[in-house]
């Protein structure tokens, strides 16, 4: 951080909000993997069992200083469980308590085998460890928000006492700024138009060039995120059980 310039204060703003965002990604999917399992959905239940991991994971990566932003925002399934299994879920004193490289493949392999052999019936009563790979989603993804969260806290001390907390966007980084802000937010399609950003996105970036940027931990800015995340579409959707159990799993998680 000694290093930081104004172009690097407000790229890590845009890393910190990414991040809560994958947060509260994870906790979608790990949520709605229990709806789906309740219904009877098993394919879904696998399929989002998987990415709430991933996504879990991807949250913490977005604040590895070794990781340059570009890069970790278009990262590969498997360099993300690499790098997160080396550097927080190995080792004689791992921070992370459950198994995570074993969790996640059975999860990869569960979701493949759904994808490209749909069983006509459930095959898997007596692999018990595959069978119950699902079932640590959860208390994985807690774990994951958790770890996040901390280095967002770890961040925010750590810049401020250095007096690199905040910064205005530039007027010749701006292009460049929103930029990086589309890479890690907006993903494009590769032979279509170029695609906008979704509502909450273009509020951010609008408010993140005309405000200017401030670090920030996730815990204090999980209020200001709960009255973006799924709030556009319509008081059904404000109202789902799945929403609401969203914020509770981000918010105990913060606790």
């Amino acid at each position: 951080m000694l290093t930081w310039q104004s172009e690097d204060i407000a790229i890590w703003c845009v890393r910190l909000r990414r991040s809560l965002k994958a947060a509260f990604t994870a906790a979608h999917y790990a949520t709605s993997a229990q709806h789906a399992r309740t219904a009877g959905l098993q394919e879904s239940y696998y399929f989002l069992s998987y990415y709430a991991a991933f996504h879990g994971m991807w949250s913490v990566l977005f604040l590895h200083p070794a990781e340059h932003a570009e890069k970790i925002a278009e990262v590969t399934h498997s360099k993300c469980l690499n790098v997160f299994s080396s550097e927080f879920a190995s080792g004689k004193k791992p921070i992370i308590a459950y198994d995570v490289r074993k969790i996640v493949e059975d999860l990869k392999f569960m979701r493949e085998y759904y994808s490209y052999n749909m069983p006509m019936n459930y095959p898997f009563a007596e692999a018990g460890d595959l069978a119950r790979a699902a079932n640590s989603t959860s208390g994985v993804v807690k774990q994951f928000i958790q770890l996040s969260n901390l280095h967002s806290h770890m961040i925010q001390i750590a810049s401020g006492r250095l007096g690199k907390s905040s910064t205005d966007v530039a007027h010749d980084f701006r292009a460049e700024f929103e930029r990086i802000f589309k890479v890690m937010n907006c993903p494009q399609h590769p032979s279509r138009p170029p695609m906008k950003l979704e509502p909450s996105d273009e509020n951010a970036l609008s408010e993140l060039v005309r405000s200017g940027c401030e670090i920030w931990p996730h815990s204090v800015m999980y209020e200001h995120f709960t009255d973006e995340y799924m709030t556009y579409w319509s008081d059904q959707q404000v109202n789902s059980p799945v929403t609401k159990e969203v914020w509770s799993l981000v918010w105990h998680a913060f606790e």
